[in-house]
């Protein structure tokens, strides 16, 4: 069976995904969102993609699980407030799904 997606561009899927959440998070005057979107999708490029490609598995790694937990603690949190952010929640939680299999990817080592 052939892989899903390779480490890196389930990383971009979600930086991207982030990204334009951020975009839709400051269109709505949600300073917040916009700033804690930032500070994830700035982590994961960094921390992440360049230092995979950089060969530094460890530090990517780590830095796939943690946009993944904080995504998926974000999108938890976006449930219980209500109206629109209980569909951004549920967008937050697809959105670090790509990250998480890459964090899977690059912990098993396939």
């Amino acid at each position: 069976m052939s892989q899903l997606l390779d480490p890196l561009s389930a990383m971009i899927i979600t930086a991207a995904g982030i990204t334009v959440m951020s975009i839709i998070g400051i269109a709505m005057d949600n300073v917040w969102g916009f700033v804690i979107g930032l500070f994830l999708v700035l982590g994961l490029v960094f921390g992440g993609i360049m230092r995979y490609r950089a060969k530094d598995i460890t530090t990517a790694k780590y830095t796939c699980l943690a946009v993944t937990v904080v995504g998926f603690i974000l999108g938890f949190i976006n449930l219980f407030l209500g109206k629109l952010a209980v569909a951004f929640g549920l967008i937050d939680w697809l959105l670090v799904v790509p990250t998480g299999y890459a964090w899977y990817r690059l912990q098993t080592g396939k």
